[in-house]
């Protein structure tokens, strides 16, 4: 089990929404928030993931690719 320190502030924050009722308990606000969190960063690999795609079909579009023979891992001359 790990134990965390998190600060007055962050646990003042935690004590209050237990108070309110809106979390059972300080783990599910720790849980919810880690959850968004992870959501959150794989949003943003997909997101980066999607532009270099997007920028990847602007160069095919403009014409901006070489032929490339990956067996050899080299460029071929056209």
């Amino acid at each position: 089990m790990r134990r965390i320190q998190l600060g007055k502030p962050y646990e003042h924050f935690l004590d209050k929404m237990v108070e309110s009722g809106y979390y059972a308990t300080a783990t599910e606000v720790i849980r919810d928030a880690l959850r968004d969190k992870m959501m959150e960063m794989e949003n943003n690999r997909v997101a980066k993931i999607h532009d270099l795609l997007s920028e990847g079909q602007a160069d095919i579009d403009a014409g901006r690719v070489h032929q490339a023979d990956l067996e050899q891992g080299r460029q071929v001359n056209t």
